[in-house]
């Protein structure tokens, strides 16, 4: 009921919500009520009082910030989440690439594409997934650009069956020979079910 009610206030509680969120944080419950107050509120000030916690000195309170800008599906919050993908916090930049991931559009893939090529483990995989189901058609060759290293050629060729392009298909048939053949199978069918339900011929 609270969290009904501090979303129905929306500009007139957001200030409030995000100056809690900065500071008093009482409880995981808490934290969690006004995460979802924030992302359901309305109004036109909304997304400018959340942007203000992307500057905040504690990571879990900016990890909160990328959160909410990407449930609430704020497009012209890309621009903002996209430094906190260099955030020295793990944390923060999967926060950043979940909420890069919701939001969509093309404006931020090649800052995502350039940390799959990055082969951070914690950042990489994470970014990969939001990457195989862009739609971009430049993913292909992002995607493909690990299939040489062991650590995540598994995850690449799921991600090329992912991405239901036709692109996709030369590059997980050359695996025939050199990966297991379930794997390669399993993915172009995984590419041609996504590409049916896209409408792809």
């Amino acid at each position: 009921a609270a969290v009904a009610s501090l979303a129905a206030l929306g500009d007139d509680a957001a200030p409030e919500l995000v100056s809690w969120l900065r500071t008093a944080r009482t409880s995981e419950h808490a934290i969690a009520a006004a995460v979802d107050a924030l992302v359901a509120a309305r109004g036109d000030h909304v997304v400018t009082e959340v942007v203000r916690l992307l500057d905040a000195d504690v990571p879990a309170v900016v990890a909160d910030g990328a959160v909410i800008l990407g449930r609430r599906r704020a497009p012209d919050a890309s621009t903002v989440l996209i430094p906190l993908l260099a955030h020295p916090d793990d944390n923060v930049a999967v926060a950043a690439i979940e909420a890069l991931g919701t939001i969509g559009g093309s404006v931020a893939f090649e800052a995502l594409a350039e940390l799959v090529r990055r082969r951070e483990f914690f950042r990489s995989f994470p970014a990969l997934q939001v990457v195989s189901t862009s739609g971009d058609p430049r993913a292909v060759a992002a995607i493909c650009d690990l299939l040489d290293d062991p650590v995540f050629r598994d995850e690449a060729i799921r991600a090329l069956g992912r991405t239901g392009q036709v692109h996709a298909i030369a590059p997980l048939a050359g695996l025939r020979d050199t990966a297991p053949l379930a794997a390669v199978a399993d993915a172009l069918a995984d590419a041609v079910a996504r590409a049916d339900w896209t409408g792809g011929e």
